[in-house]
């Protein structure tokens, strides 16, 4: 049972790892977005003063879509790590919980064995009670 909690910790350990690492992703996105969009607001100033094409400015639209949804996709991603921590949190209780309980019953087990014995050491010294009474009589 204990193993089941070290591998739900170790599950939990994992998921916060992946919830951190999506986390940078996100503000490496936001980064990228900030760029792609002061890129489009450059363009577009120059395309005013027809210093760049329109593909030009085309292409920096494009870039900063591309942007907006890869930070769409990072903060989704996030949300999704969020779910598998507490998942893996659940786990980790229901883990716990179940290696309680069988660490009860083992004790209720071990009482039993602990009685069952003293009936049987009762038992085995019962002959040598009668044959003592025996001989008194």
């Amino acid at each position: 049972m204990q193993s089941r909690a070290s591998q739900a910790a170790s599950a939990v350990s994992t998921a916060q790892a992946n919830l951190e690492q999506s986390r940078a992703q996100v503000l490496a996105a936001e980064a990228e977005a900030t760029r792609a969009s002061a890129d489009v607001d450059r363009y577009r100033t120059l395309y005013g003063k027809d210093e760049v094409s329109r593909q030009q400015l085309d292409q920096a639209v494009a870039a900063a879509r591309t942007a907006s949804a890869q930070l769409d996709s990072a903060r989704q991603r996030v949300m999704a790590a969020e779910a598998q921590v507490n998942e893996a949190r659940s786990a980790q209780g229901a883990a716990i919980e179940t290696a309680r309980q069988a660490q009860t019953q083992i004790g209720g087990a071990q009482a039993g064995v602990s009685e069952a014995l003293g009936r049987l050491a009762q038992a085995n010294t019962a002959p040598q009670q009668v044959a003592v009474s025996q001989a008194r009589v």
